[in-house]
């Protein structure tokens, strides 16, 4: 877990300087750091009666390298569109994972409480 906290913050502090970029993928990284956050505590808390939905996930390992490599092909590729002049494509593809994330992360909660 410790080593997914700081891929993503290497993530974060690799961010555009820019400031309508960087919120959004500070947003992006934040979702995605809870979604795993969240993931994590519920299985923990549930013990036997919660489980990671996604059968090549089981391992917490595979889970955070999962979510480090997505989280990063993300940026990527919204970085991509913005090179070809795609700004507001890109704005959608952060701010779109950072609320699909987020919510995921709710279910999460919701479910293990």
């Amino acid at each position: 877990m410790k080593g997914m906290a700081a891929g993503l913050l290497v993530l974060l502090m690799a961010s555009p300087v820019q400031a309508g970029i960087r919120a959004s993928e500070a947003a992006l990284i934040a979702a995605a750091g809870a979604d795993l956050a969240t993931t994590e505590w519920a299985l923990g808390r549930c013990g036997t009666t919660c489980r990671e939905g996604n059968p090549f996930m089981q391992a917490q390992g595979t889970r955070a390298a999962a979510k480090l490599a997505g989280t990063a092909a993300v940026l990527i590729a919204a970085r991509a569109l913005e090179k070809r002049k795609h700004k507001h494509a890109a704005r959608i593809l952060r701010w779109g994972g950072a609320a699909l994330w987020g919510a995921v992360a709710v279910q999460n909660y919701r479910r293990a409480r």
